[in-house]
């Protein structure tokens, strides 16, 4: 295949294929078994772009298109221009692109060099930066999935393009540009992300979307006023950890939170109404597990087991001491 794609990114093991509704699969299940099973990153193992593009050849399912995860040790990065960005003065369209399609959903795809200075290192582990001004998003790592079309459009100069993009020049400019969209947006995208997690869980979304009762209000505030935000990259354990300590304090309040009678109608809901304020989106938040009610994002499962873990435990006074901070 003829294409501008980097052929070191080519090479890498980072290729899958994603659906129509642009859910990352698991490749080998897909290739060797025609089946469709949502991609988790803690059992399954990504290919190189032309084991996946050849089987995306003979399949010719139009549904179906290539997606790379990108991370933090990936030297690139892809912007995603929408069509309500698609204007004449857009300043992404100046960037030295070193390749470029049209998206699914007719906007661009653009990927460039990313090896920012020493001081904007920490914009490698940020998810994506999104700029509402121009209708564009810049998808920079942290195991963000990015879906290919292949519509590519031809790129004129290319060797100064390649060799522009990756200067320390443009590098600076650009580090500094995509540093100044971070201010304002990563917060407004992040909760925006872990609102969305129940989507197409339909059993779970209908049970946490009970309305909260006045007394549930006031014991909400309480707990967020005594917990910080847990920070932004931590970890599984971190995250139960969380969770314990939050309803280890609600159940401090009202021991009514342990009981089987108010745990789907009043329990459930507020804790997850509170853990959305608490703890930082990431991507993993988007994979699903089976739980006692039914398949649930990764986040949900973990407060469904933190839950459970609880309301098995003594509530004597070395459990709070454990999991209850003054």
């Amino acid at each position: 295949m003829t294409s501008n794609l980097p052929k070191d990114l080519m090479d890498m093991p980072i290729w899958t294929v994603s659906n129509a509704d642009k859910v990352p699969l698991d490749p080998k299940d897909l290739i060797y078994n025609n089946t469709e099973t949502y991609f988790k990153p803690a059992i399954h193992t990504l290919m190189p772009f032309e084991t996946v593009y050849t089987y995306l050849q003979e399949m010719k399912n139009p549904n179906l298109k290539l997606a790379i995860k990108l991370t933090r040790e990936i030297p690139y990065c892809v912007v995603d221009i929408e069509p309500e960005g698609m204007m004449q003065d857009n300043p992404y369209f100046s960037f030295p692109y070193i390749y470029l399609e049209y998206s699914r959903n007719k906007g661009l795809h653009g990927i460039l060099p990313f090896n920012p200075p020493k001081e904007f290192d920490y914009l490698s582990d940020k998810f994506a930066v999104k700029d509402k001004v121009w209708e564009t998003e810049t998808l920079i790592g942290n195991d963000h999935f990015a879906t290919f079309t292949l519509n590519e459009l031809p790129l004129d100069q290319y060797k100064q393009r390649l060799q522009y993009s990756k200067s320390a020049d443009f590098q600076q400019r650009f580090a500094e540009y995509i540093k100044e969209k971070t201010n304002d947006i990563i917060e407004v995208d992040e909760k925006a992300a872990i609102d969305d997690l129940t989507e197409g869980f339909d059993s779970f979304q209908q049970m946490v979307n009970i309305p909260l009762e006045d007394t549930d209000k006031a014991n909400m505030d309480k707990v967020l006023a005594k917990t910080e935000m847990l920070f932004e990259g931590a970890k599984s354990e971190e995250e139960y950890r969380k969770i314990l300590e939050i309803y280890g304090r609600l159940t401090t309040i009202d021991k009514m939170y342990l009981s089987n009678s108010w745990l789907t109608t009043r329990t459930i809901p507020i804790m997850w109404q509170m853990i959305k304020q608490r703890i930082h989106f990431r991507p993993k938040h988007r994979d699903n597990r089976n739980s006692k009610y039914g398949a649930v994002p990764w986040l949900a499962y973990t407060l469904i087991s933190g839950i459970e873990y609880i309301r098995n435990q003594s509530l004597e006074d070395n459990y709070r001491k454990n999991y209850v901070t003054k």
